[in-house]
C-alpha cells in the first residue's frame, strides 16, 4: 500500500466502535488520502470495508491488561505497519 502520500490509519481496539468513524475514511479518500483501518476482528469489519471501500487489517487486541496477549497484539500490529 505504498503510495507516496500520507496514509491515514485508524486503529480501533473494538470493532463495535467502528460505527463512530463511519464516513470519515470515505471523506478522507475523496481528498486524496489513502486510508486503512486496523481493528480487532469482529462482525462490523466486513461491512465497514465494503461501505468505506478501504483495506481492513484485523489484529486481535484485548481491552483488559494482559501482558502476553498485549505482546502478541504488538507483534501483529508491527507486522501490519511494516507492510504499509
Amino acid at each position: 500500500m505504498k503510495t507516496g502520500r500520507t496514509l491515514v490509519l485508524h486503529a480501533i481496539t473494538d470493532s463495535i466502535s467502528v460505527v463512530l468513524i463511519r464516513g470519515q475514511l470515505r471523506w478522507l479518500k475523496t481528498l486524496g488520502f489513502p486510508c486503512a483501518l486496523l481493528c480487532s476482528p469482529g462482525p462490523n469489519l466486513d461491512r465497514i470495508a465494503i461501505d468505506e471501500n478501504i483495506p481492513v487489517f484485523p489484529a486481535p487486541m484485548t481491552r483488559e491488561i494482559s501482558p502476553l496477549a498485549d505482546l502478541r497484539s504488538l507483534a501483529k500490529i508491527c507486522a501490519i505497519l511494516r507492510r504499509l
